[in-house]
């Protein structure tokens, strides 16, 4: 299944030239009569954007017992993500801040149990117990060449 990249992440945009300071409420280049004016995005548009490509698989049993007073039930699965796309910080000589790439790989694994009884009914009066079990394991398989990677406007 492919994850399709956002709209107008591939190429790059202009948006409307606005000031704002701590006096003003704002200027908009934006004029009736004048049509205004615009500036370059930040964020530089890659034309070479592909879509997120992941992969599921996922097995699981569901039992019943005593004439369904008793069940259990137990899924696996296992997730693969390619190409996910993220903001990369670029240098600011190249006139943008940041420029979306395909640059990471994800696994998740996981399992989830779950017992439930209906222990007893009498009338009006119904007692039942249930209790689940669940793990999950995330992990980043590649990470475009490096070990780490802070998001962009993060402040860490």
């Amino acid at each position: 299944m492919g994850i399709q990249p956002q709209p107008y992440q591939n190429f790059t945009s202009f948006g409307t030239a606005t000031y704002r300071d701590d006096f003003t409420s704002g200027l908009s280049g934006i004029s009736p009569i004048y049509n205004g004016g615009y500036v370059r995005s930040t964020i530089a548009g890659n034309e070479f954007l592909r879509p997120e490509i992941k992969t599921e698989t996922e097995i699981g049993v569901d039992l019943r017992f005593l004439k369904n007073r008793i069940s259990v039930s137990a899924t696996g699965y296992s997730n693969r993500t390619t190409d996910v796309i993220l903001p990369i910080s670029v240098p600011s000589a190249t006139g943008f801040t940041t420029r979306n790439k395909n640059a990471a790989a994800l696994k998740n694994n996981g399992l989830e149990l779950e017992v439930s009884a209906n222990i007893l009914k009498r009338g009006f009066f119904k007692w039942n117990m249930a209790a689940n079990f669940s793990k999950n394991k995330n992990k980043v398989v590649s990470l475009a060449g490096t070990k780490a990677y802070t998001l962009p406007d993060s402040f860490i």
